[in-house]
């Protein structure tokens, strides 16, 4: 299968780490970013008021494309921000990453998992790359031709650049 690269996408758990590290945004303009409703999402359920505040800068700061979903999932997913598909992919890739979580003993709350499947679902149809420290996700994504990177592969390319 020929992969056309289409941009990249965040995981969530990336602009964490943005964050933690200190890393400036700096984002090379021949490339598309994208987002779904997900990473908003989960960013403002941070408990911590002032992290809160400083992840969602982070994210304004990232000139961003919003995508829907590409499936709907009752209680994760917002109307007009995912489509309705007939859930096939959605479900292969959930059965993979919980056996992944489960094999490691992963523990997480019990919508991210759907959420994180969403993402890369998204990712896998648009063929976009997603950035990911999560390496079950990551794993999953592989295993039904979505392409990822980790954050420390992303900075060596200089998609993003670190502050000294």
């Amino acid at each position: 299968m020929r992969f056309t690269m289409n941009g990249f996408m965040f995981d969530t758990n990336i602009f964490n780490s943005i964050l933690d590290k200190n890393i400036q945004i700096n984002l090379s303009p021949e490339f598309d970013y994208y987002i779904t409703h997900i990473q908003f999402d989960e960013l403002n359920e941070t408990q911590i008021e002032d992290r809160k505040n400083e992840l969602l800068k982070i994210f304004k700061e990232i000139d961003q494309n919003d995508i829907p979903t590409e499936s709907a999932i009752v209680g994760i997913s917002r109307v007009g921000k995912c489509k309705v598909g007939n859930g096939k992919l959605y479900n292969l890739l959930l059965v993979k990453l919980q056996e992944l979580d489960k094999k490691s003993g992963k523990k997480k709350r019990r919508e991210n998992q759907p959420r994180d499947i969403l993402i890369a679902e998204t990712c896998i149809i648009k063929e976009i790359i997603l950035v990911t420290n999560d390496d079950n996700l990551a794993k999953v994504m592989t295993e039904f031709n979505g392409h990822t990177k980790k954050l420390d592969d992303f900075l060596k390319n200089k998609q993003i650049t670190e502050i000294t």
